[in-house]
């Protein structure tokens, strides 16, 4: 399993929050590669609406949202309609399973409320600059091992 993007998008579709596997290697080799992952998270969006109007249930968990070739895309809706879209690479060996996505969405989401609550100064929607979630984006897109999470 290997997650290749996360991304923390705002009620107004605006995003607050994007990391790929190619922000934390060298710059030069990711670029348009990123631009490329990013080109499929966006298109991603538009499910969430679709799936946003029909979802009646409790849980924020949005499930698959879009799958082509290379990637999966998994959502979660917050209460406040922020979005969190996690990119997985099919082509890696092991299969990310619902459940783990479920709890890594879940991390995540936690993680962006303990970051946006917890600073007075943080204005919702607004950008996201917080070492905290960097370092838990970065331990999911870097770590072959999800057991931690759930």
């Amino acid at each position: 399993m290997s997650v290749t993007a996360v991304a923390i998008i705002n009620s107004e579709n605006i995003p607050i929050f994007i990391k790929t596997k190619f922000d934390f290697i060298e710059k030069s080799e990711g670029d348009e590669q990123n631009v490329n992952l990013l080109y499929i998270l966006h298109s991603s969006l538009d499910i969430v609406e679709e799936k946003q109007n029909q979802h009646q249930s409790r849980d924020p968990y949005l499930g698959l949202l879009n799958q082509c070739e290379n990637y999966k895309i998994y959502g979660l809706l917050s209460p406040t309609k922020s979005k969190i879209l996690l990119m997985v690479s099919v082509n890696s060996n092991s299969i990310l399973r619902e459940t783990d996505a479920r709890s890594i969405l879940k991390q995540i989401h936690n993680t962006y409320v303990d970051v946006a609550t917890n600073n007075p100064f943080y204005c919702p929607g607004d950008e996201i600059s917080s070492n905290k979630i960097e370092f838990i984006i970065k331990f999911i897109i870097i770590s072959d091992n999800m057991s931690s999470f759930g």
